[in-house]
């Protein structure tokens, strides 16, 4: 897990690099408002095949075929290549044909020389679709064979390519080098797992394999899934959809507070989700409920472990933290304002967020898509009776609340389906997080309040996070959490796993 959490705080830093430099170069502007317009429905997507769209599908059948008839599995894998890529293909070319139209469904406050360069910018990028498709199944594959660090470094190649495309191409062709290295990008992240597929095994074959029941079975659920992981994502394109109506900028606002919110997800469910799933997988086609009960009590235990204090520190200083990260060039001080307080709200909604991402992976392995799939759908509508009434009432900070009572409501279905209040394995050591977790924000706010003579955000914060890190380990030492062991031992276990790749 180390060298995935590693391959991870690569892949993200080098994003808040880039959001950075867009920042920088764009403030919270139209023109920074149609890029986003068009990254819109191409980064959904992409960002869906990522998310293990694919993957959460493949692995358990894998993972049986590698049980049941080893030879088989690559021909199940080759027959999803084709297929996803096929696929993808065709979305892409529906995404350039119908780029003027989905801008303006997507973003209708968006008219005249900006929804013409929106539809310009998605045309270069939707054909990154197919490279993305793809580079999810070879993800999949390596995950299945418990290969999980270059899969995760795959983020990091596109961050890199839009960041060379803004800095070496930016003054010259302007905005259109963000989506230039977005394509880029998407290549380069196919291109570097390749290699490692092959020192997997992995054999590519010709075929689409319709007939192969194996196949028909990851073709079903992918039916499910993907609608579900549409719910998840779709409030962000209803946020943007209402922000386009509100002021110029208003999208821009909202893009960087959730740059800055998925941060902690990625780095901290991502390692727990990637790692545990393949064996959660492996329980299930065992017939062993109570490891599989085990395993998700412990997931969701290590998940708090790391986001309940991520969600305390971007609620109480999420000011110096966009300061330091966005506010210079373009990126004034009231653009900086408006993000933070926007990003202060949206923290409120972190560990629904976080929670619900691996939980819902966790019905997938169990087989009750039916279940999940409609509370996921109760969590997308009440999302949005929330994000459309409480911006009437609020404006746009109406977004943050109506986000949160949806995250929140969807956490609920799932406490009450999973009776997590029985569960005294999580409770208690939940708990000691929370009693951890306290006492470190604590001590934060207290220590950037006596910083202040230094007037200087980005020493504050560095030191500020330097104590609140200090003290919430020593809270977890003293509380004596049995989860903080159990991470650390992943961590090294899982690295050495990791090393041959």
């Amino acid at each position: 897990m180390l060298l995935i959490l590693l391959a991870l705080l690569a892949s993200r830093g080098s994003g808040l690099v880039r959001d950075a430099i867009v920042a920088y170069q764009f403030g919270t502007t139209a023109t920074t408002d149609s890029f986003i317009a068009a990254f819109s429905l191409p980064d959904l997507l992409s960002s869906l095949l990522l998310a293990g769209l694919v993957g959460v599908a493949l692995i358990p059948v894998l993972v049986r075929a590698s049980a049941e008839a080893p030879a088989g599995r690559w021909m199940v894998a080759s027959a999803l290549l084709n297929l996803i890529t096929l696929g993808a293909a065709a979305l892409a070319l529906v995404g350039i044909v119908f780029a003027g139209p989905i801008v303006t469904v997507l973003t209708p406050g968006l008219a005249g020389v900006h929804a013409l360069r929106a539809a310009q910018l998605a045309q270069v990028m939707f054909p990154a679709l197919v490279f993305f498709g793809a580079g999810s199944v070879l993800t999949a594959i390596l995950n299945a064979g418990n290969r999980f660090t270059v899969p995760n470094l795959a983020g990091l190649f596109v961050n890199l390519a839009m960041i060379v495309g803004a800095v070496a191409f930016g003054p010259r062709i302007g905005i259109n080098a963000l989506a230039w290295g977005f394509l880029v990008g998407s290549i380069l992240q196919l291109a570097i797992q390749l290699p490692s597929a092959r020192r997997l095994g992995f054999r590519y074959t010709l075929t689409l394999g319709l007939r192969d029941p194996r196949v028909r079975a990851v073709l079903a659920s992918l039916v499910p899934l993907t609608l579900i992981l549409v719910f998840a994502y779709s409030r962000l394109l209803v946020e943007r959809w209402l922000g386009s109506l509100i002021a110029p900028g208003t999208i821009s606002v909202l893009t960087f507070s959730n740059r800055l919110l998925v941060v902690a997800p990625t780095l901290l469910v991502a390692p727990v989700s990637t790692v545990l799933y393949p064996q959660l997988a492996r329980h299930v086609i065992d017939n062993q409920p109570v490891e599989v009960r085990g395993l998700i009590s412990t997931g969701i235990r290590l998940i708090l472990l790391g986001v309940l204090p991520a969600a305390l520190l971007l609620r109480f200083l999420s000011h110096p933290i966009v300061a330091s990260v966005y506010q210079r060039g373009a990126f004034d001080v009231a653009s900086s304002n408006a993000t933070a307080y926007l990003l202060g709200l949206f923290a409120l909604a972190l560990v629904p967020f976080s929670l619900n991402d691996f939980i819902t992976r966790s019905y997938f392995a169990r087989g009750r898509q039916r279940f999940v799939l409609g509370a996921a759908f109760v969590g997308m509508l009440l999302t949005f009776v929330g994000d459309i009434v409480l911006t009437r009432l609020l404006g746009f900070p109406g977004l943050a609340w109506g986000a949160t009572f949806g995250a929140w409501s969807l956490l609920a279905i799932f406490v009450v389906d999973h009776r997590m209040w029985r569960q005294r394995s999580l409770i208690v050591p939940t708990l000691k997080t929370v009693v951890a977790s306290v006492a470190m924000i604590l001590v934060a706010i207290a220590v950037f309040q006596l910083t202040a003579p230094l007037h200087a955000d980005l020493a504050r914060l560095a030191i500020t996070l330097l104590a609140a890190g200090a003290v919430y380990v020593g809270a977890l030492l003293l509380v004596a959490s049995e989860d903080a062991r159990l991470l650390g031992g992943m961590a090294s276990r899982w690295a050495l796993r990791a090393l041959p790749q």
